[in-house]
């Protein structure tokens, strides 16, 4: 596997591929139409202009919150990982991320099937990375080795990049296999995913073989909302869509890798704080883009790659801090409820002001609200300053209460309520706040 920054695009240099996105587990229906419309118009949702008048039907927050997942590596017996599984396992249910993305080792140390085990009976769920030699019988036996964590399968990670002399033959041909086993066991399978973007329609259409299409979207130290660094939006989500709808058609999409490094040594690299500023805006903005899950890359820095979002030693760093305090509010599984719209008008800000609506079971709503603009000039490697903003909310009714709380340095979170009105005025800048807002008689 490479690095997460490693390219292999043509001949451009290392940062500019993978990271470009060279592209209860339901299968919600794909439509291509719709999917593009999310994606390209994904900023609608942020209209914030000097009147912007919008009628909004709000998206469930416990469907946000179980949009999102986290790679981790409890084979790696060297790691903190599995010499550190508790402080680990603590993490990771402060987190309020439910699902992980892992590999499928059939001779795994014992600490793997049982720390698996563990999590599962903590209620966390599991997709596990397949490879071509691991057949039928392994594919079927392995569900109980791992027990109630068991989600589903995923084709090989980033095959393209084998050495294989017809890679595209060999993944066609397990992906049959891992389609008859997937019937047979009534399991979800996603599909590969691929690290250049001639290799997608190389692949070709396989959308019969699987359930949901796989993107690994880096954005290489650029902002998540970025529209890209090359030719055609290259690196943005659009493009990164585009690619993996060659091989899966209108099949919904997850995003199975995405993150920043946090090394030095690396040219894409961000640093901690910013990283802590990126990482809410990316799982919001991709959730808004109808991405159905996106598996953060990773839980702790392992191996010689320094993603995480723990260091090496499991300390949680400010990332950690930021995520943890945006997935405990909107962790929301109590009954179930249809959201509800919410006729809002937000004046002030300009286009770069980018929101999420959100409600939670009990009537209450969450707005999401942030600056998307890049912090950081990556070819420069130089910060950026963005300039908060104001805005103003005008709601159809006063709210029982409103609570305003804002991501600040090192992934802490402040929070002032404010007297309820039909009209209010937040300050927004390029970390993630969110406005609650509570009716009246809830």
């Amino acid at each position: 596997m490479l690095e997460r920054g490693d390219c292999v695009d043509q001949t451009s240099a290392k940062e500019n591929c993978i990271e470009s996105g060279c592209g209860g587990m339901v299968r919600p229906g794909g439509v291509h139409a719709k999917r593009m419309a999310q994606v390209s118009l994904v900023l609608v949702l942020g209209c914030v202009t000097a009147n912007c008048v919008l009628s909004e039907t709000a998206k469930s927050a416990e469907a946000f919150a179980d949009s999102v997942g986290i790679n981790v590596h409890l084979s790696y017996t060297d790691s903190a990982y599995v010499t550190k599984f508790d402080v680990v396992r603590d993490a990771l249910v402060d987190l309020h991320v439910r699902h992980l993305r892992e590999g499928l080792v059939e001779a795994g140390d014992p600490a793997y099937f049982s720390h698996l085990h563990e999590l599962g009976q903590l209620g966390f769920k599991a997709i596990f990375i397949t490879t071509p030699d691991q057949g039928e019988s392994t594919l079927e036996s392995f569900p109980a080795r791992v027990g109630p964590i068991f989600e589903g399968y995923e084709a090989p990670n980033e095959f393209d990049q084998s050495r294989a002399p017809d890679w595209t033959g060999t993944l066609r041909s397990y992906m049959g296999t891992l389609h008859t086993v997937s019937t047979r066991m009534r399991i979800p399978v996603i599909g590969p995913s691929l690290t250049k973007p001639p290799s997608f329609a190389l692949l070709g259409d396989v959308s019969t073989l699987i359930t949901y299409g796989n993107l690994h979207n880096y954005p290489a130290g650029r902002h998540p909302g970025t529209h890209g660094w090359g030719a055609n939006g290259y690196g943005s989500l659009t493009y990164n869509v585009a690619n993996v709808e060659r091989y899966a058609g209108d099949l919904p999409v997850m995003t199975t890798e995405t993150g920043y490094t946090n090394d030095a040594g690396a040219s894409n690299a961000v640093t901690e704080e910013l990283a802590a500023k990126y990482l809410p805006r990316l799982i919001a903005y991709q959730f808004s883009a109808g991405i159905s899950r996106t598996y953060i890359y990773e839980l702790l820095s392992s191996g010689h790659e320094d993603f995480g979002i723990l260091s090496r030693d499991a300390r949680k760093r400010p990332a950690y801090f930021a995520l943890e305090e945006l997935m405990k509010m909107a962790d929301d599984r109590t009954e179930n409820r249809s959201p509800g719209s919410l006729d809002l008008h937000i004046s002030g800000g300009n286009g770069d002001v980018q929101h999420l609506l959100l409600q939670k079971a009990d009537g209450s709503f969450l707005l999401l609200i942030w600056i998307e603009a890049s912090g950081y000039d990556v070819p420069h490697a130089a910060p950026v300053d963005v300039a908060a903003q104001n805005v103003t909310l005008t709601l159809p009714w006063t709210p029982h209460s409103i609570v305003d709380f804002q991501w600040g340095p090192g992934g802490a979170v402040t929070h002032r309520s404010i007297e309820p009105a039909a009209l209010v005025s937040v300050p927004v800048s390029d970390y993630m706040s969110v406005v609650e807002l509570v009716p009246g008689k809830l």
